[in-house]
């Protein structure tokens, strides 16, 4: 019982203030100065420019990445930030960057398209030229079913959606703050919910191989866009 009133008076006397604290003051005059900051010398313009048009595409790794890495290095050491670079954080594997790339219809005449290669794909050291085959599903049934069909040939696969959305709607909508404070988070998925989507991913990325190993030239897949929006992503490069 001795010990704790004694502990007691020294927590007490040593932290008062734990007793007696007040909510603290806001400081609105630094909070004029942060506002001020923003508003007036504002370096948000200077950097997305420099990070997207003048390093371009950052993929992990890339050439793209590593300008920026350099970039990024190089302005904060100017603002003082000497300690500033690049840190390891593991291990990941090769770069790819898109050096040249073009597709184009000739028969029954001739038309350019909208199209990008996916990142980590194999490239060509010359223009090919070859048939397309239209397929409805890409698995390994179908690609046995066409055998020797499929040797040389550009296969595309068919759509699921063919309806093409109503232009006369607006495509983005903005929402009000009493909106957004209501909205759940996004993208945030649980690791038990990334490994269920891991053997979809594989088998997609298993199949294409197969594809590849039968003689196929090419594959080509819709980006998903709209209005000439053509949107387009890597797939696994190593599994």
């Amino acid at each position: 019982m001795i010990k704790t009133c004694l502990l007691a008076i020294l927590i007490y006397v040593l932290f008062p203030s734990l007793l007696f604290a007040q909510p603290g003051k806001t400081d609105m005059v630094m909070m004029q100065k942060i506002k001020a900051e923003e508003n007036d010398h504002s370096q948000i313009t200077m950097i997305a420019h420099n990070l997207t048009d003048v390093c371009g595409p950052r993929l992990t790794n890339s050439p793209g990445y590593k300008r920026a890495i350099t970039w990024v290095t190089k302005t904060f050491k100017e603002w003082g930030l000497q300690n500033a670079g690049p840190e390891a954080w593991g291990e990941f594997g090769r770069g790819w960057s898109t050096e040249r790339s073009y597709l184009a219809m000739n028969k029954p005449y001739y038309e350019s398209m909208i199209a990008y290669p996916q990142a980590w794909t194999k490239g060509t050291d010359h223009p090919v030229i070859a048939s397309l085959l239209l397929i409805k599903k890409l698995d390994s049934a179908t690609i046995d079913k066409l055998g020797d069909s499929i040797k040389g040939k550009i296969i595309i696969t068919q759509p699921y959606a063919t309806t093409i959305a109503s232009p006369f709607t607006v495509s983005a909508y903005r929402y009000a703050d009493s909106e957004l404070n209501k909205l759940p988070d996004a993208d945030m998925l649980t690791r038990a919910q990334i490994e269920g989507f891991l053997p979809a991913i594989k088998k997609n990325y298993y199949t294409k191989l197969y594809l590849e190993s039968r003689g196929a030239a090419g594959l080509l897949v819709s980006g998903g866009g709209r209005d000439g929006t053509v949107f387009s992503q890597g797939g696994p490069a190593y599994i």
